[in-house]
């Protein structure tokens, strides 16, 4: 049996603090590519695949970015202040770089799902967020327009992706409560999409463990 793995952004994403510590912007989603790897090498006959949507991988891509770049510009700013007292140059950043290579080397790990855009998901974007239809958020109506568009993005993305119909059953790992809350509707929707996948929508506090 295929099993497929997705898992939300609020899931992987880390505090800013966190995220510099990491050498890689991906460290904390390695673990599932970890755990997988060790099943497949155990006695255990179904396959475990880790799916990623490209826009969790832009959006954790510039988180690390936006961290990164905001403690740069405060050290180069003390820097210039005591400029006078030091020797040699501050490093230039090349943050973007790194990033851009790490995200490269990601992909060969992880089977990355693409949203095509066209014309009947732009319909359906904005279908979904005039009557606001899951994944977008009613609890947040009147303070926030678009809340959930990224949330819909991601939806989306597993609903059109052909890979998701290699799997027998898929698990949804997402600690907004959106998607628990709206779990036969979506499971609905889903099975439109992908009438031989059993969805699994998980709900996991998004608290960084």
């Amino acid at each position: 049996m295929n099993i497929g793995f997705v898992t939300d952004t609020n899931i992987l994403k880390k505090r800013e603090g966190e995220l510099i510590k990491e050498s890689k912007f991906f460290d904390n989603t390695n673990f599932f590519i970890d755990y997988i790897d060790s099943l497949e090498k155990t006695s255990c006959t179904d396959r475990l695949m880790y799916f990623m949507p490209n826009i969790i991988m832009e959006e954790l891509y510039y988180q690390k970015l936006r961290a990164f770049n905001e403690i740069y510009a405060s050290i180069y700013k003390n820097y210039q202040d005591i400029s006078y007292g030091l020797k040699g140059e501050l490093p230039i950043c090349k943050i973007e770089e790194v990033l851009n290579m790490e995200k490269e080397e990601y992909k060969k790990k992880i089977k990355v799902l693409e949203l095509p855009y066209n014309k009947t998901i732009f319909k359906e974007l904005i279908n979904d967020a005039v009557k606001k239809n899951p994944p977008f958020d009613k609890t947040k109506e009147g303070k926030k327009s678009d809340a959930g568009y990224k949330d819909a993005l991601i939806w989306k993305t597993i609903l059109y992706s052909k890979e998701i119909d290699e799997c027998e059953k898929l698990y949804f790992l997402s600690g907004d409560k959106v998607f628990e809350e709206n779990k036969e509707y979506l499971s609905r929707e889903f099975n439109n999409h992908h009438p031989n996948t059993t969805l699994k929508i998980v709900f996991f506090k998004p608290d960084g463990n």
